[in-house]
């Protein structure tokens, strides 16, 4: 999956709303754990994210 459709279907779900608790980093490894992608593009999902 790309970073903008990733996004999309994070805001479509009612949006990532623990950033109080978590870094990139652990945004980035959650991504990869839920959505077919790349560490590459998990990284810049978490920095629009966090």
């Amino acid at each position: 999956m790309k970073t903008n459709e990733i996004l999309s279907n994070i805001r479509s779900n009612g949006g990532f709303n623990n950033f109080r608790n978590w870094n990139k980093k652990e945004v980035a490894e959650w991504v990869m754990s839920n959505f077919p992608c790349s560490r590459y593009v998990a990284n810049k999902v978490a920095e629009h994210l966090a």
